[in-house]
């Protein structure tokens, strides 16, 4: 790779590229290129958080390639100095300020976990110690060999103790400093698992709370779903636990609640603030006017529950108990979470629709049946009272039948008499006229009344076959 050392206007020692240093040159500028490629790829599609911090990562490192390309020239013999070294150093310091004020790489829980783990190795180490003190203060006459033994045997049996002893430390540290050291991912499978097996609206929002309050320990989380009637956003039903209830907040319109309608993304307090001071006029005023919001209910991120139907609520969470900001790794965590949330909600929300509904239907179905039930009580005592009163005509008409009768009779007779007389030929023709219109009533009316005795007759029939059939005989 190096071809010669010589002499180069002010260094007395310069080396001189040999053929494998161009291709070695060649390749790091290519890596560096694809990489700050790849990273304002990123950046352009990154939002909030990543977005910050890629921007410092970005300018750290084009700051130190440029700086680190201004060695290669005197490597073949062309007289630049190596002016930009020096910038080689704002490489560092870019990252480490993207490290400390935007959490980047979440140096603080990587740092948290080791520290943990040290001090459970520290707890086995010194209960071996402790156990081999024992032994070598009150066991007399141990030889060299037995002494490997035991060491080994004090090792296995102290290692044994090394995830209680975590455990432990681990309890230690989140009592004292109200922080846990937890996977991200067992976190999002045990809110997945919640997620799946609850339908039921109030059980599942109490269970990612209890889950986040758990893990997280912030001061409080807050859940404030949307209603949507006729394509606008009118009604806020707010779910509020923790240490603090900030439900009293949230009305049917709210600036907090509006950001997160016209751009659903997860908004973090700092970041927020952060960005308003790199902008300026009605953007700049807008950031600030929601963190102001932000700051009068003491929240520090807003998480859109986001399903396929648009946006189900708002998920608020409070400060950490412990006063630190939100990892990264703890912000990418809520934004998978906001797109598992909203979708459960969705399905909670229309599972409790359709349960109302039952119920609705069923009451209905049950006051229908009542309602039937007392039109048929109804029915029952009208046609009691008809059959009553059938029994009554049947009753009534060979009555009246036979009362009618006995009057016609006498009427037909003492006609048939007056025609057959001597007195009827003394009458005149329209005495006569008369007397005919009379008998021929007369016999109308005996011909209803036999049709009467007719009808009597067949339904009796009808009704008594048998009685029927022996009158007849």
């Amino acid at each position: 790779m190096i071809k010669d050392v010589k002499p180069i206007m002010d260094f007395p020692w310069w080396p001189e590229a040999g053929i494998l240093y161009t291709i070695y040159i060649l390749l790091y500028v290519c890596t560096a290129g694809y990489a700050t490629f790849e990273l304002l790829s990123s950046y352009k599609k990154g939002s909030g958080t990543l977005k910050l911090q890629l921007k410092y990562v970005i300018l750290g490192s084009v700051v130190g390639f440029i700086g680190g390309l201004t060695n290669f020239p005197l490597w073949y013999g062309i007289k630049i100095p190596p002016v930009g070294n020096f910038l080689v150093a704002f490489y560092p310091i870019f990252f480490t300020y993207a490290i400390v004020k935007h959490r980047f790489l979440d140096i603080r829980l990587a740092v948290r976990a080791i520290l943990v783990r040290m001090a459970a190795v520290l707890l086995i180490v010194g209960l071996s110690l402790f156990i081999y003190y024992l032994f070598n203060e009150f066991v007399e006459g141990l030889h060299s060999k037995n002494v490997s033994v035991l060491i080994l045997i004090i090792s296995i049996f102290s290692a044994s103790f090394y995830k209680p002893s975590l455990s432990f430390v681990r309890k230690v540290t989140d009592r004292l400093f109200f922080q846990r050291e937890y996977s991200h991912e067992e976190l999002l499978k045990t809110l997945g698992k919640t997620i799946i097996e609850t339908l039921d609206l109030d059980v599942l929002i109490g269970r990612i709370r209890d889950d986040l309050l758990k893990v997280m320990r912030m001061k409080y989380v807050l859940f404030v779903l949307i209603t949507k009637a006729d394509e606008s956003y009118q009604k806020n039903i707010v779910y509020s636990f923790g240490i603090r209830k900030q439900g009293n907040y949230f009305g049917e319109k709210n600036i907090l609640i509006e950001a997160i309608l016209q751009k659903p993304e997860v908004l973090i307090r700092d970041e927020l603030k952060y960005r308003s001071e790199e902008l300026e006029g009605s953007k700049k005023a807008e950031l600030e006017n929601i963190v102001c919001e932000m700051d009068k209910i003491e929240a520090q991120a807003l998480i859109p529950l986001v399903s396929s139907k648009g946006i189900e609520g708002v998920m608020v969470l409070g400060e950490k108990v412990s006063g630190e900001a939100y990892t990264l790794s703890e912000i990418q965590t809520l934004e998978t979470l906001a797109y598992q949330a909203g979708t459960a909600i969705e399905n909670a929300r229309l599972y409790s629709e359709v349960k109302t509904f039952s119920q609705k239907l069923q009451k209905e179905v049950e006051k229908a049946t009542r309602d039937l039930k007392d039109s048929n009580k109804k029915l029952l005592k009208v046609n009691e009272r008809l059959r009553e009163l059938d029994h009554l005509k049947d009753a009534f008409v060979p009555i009246a039948s036979q009362e009618l009768k006995t009057p016609l009779t006498a009427i037909k007779n003492y006609l048939w008499m007056l025609k057959e007389g001597k007195e009827f030929s003394g009458l005149d023709k329209k005495q006569k006229q008369h007397i005919d219109q009379i008998a021929e009533s007369a016999e109308k009316l005996m011909d209803s009344v036999k049709e009467l005795d007719k009808g009597i007759k067949e339904k009796a029939a009808e009704t008594n076959p048998q009685s029927s059939v022996s009158q007849t005989r």
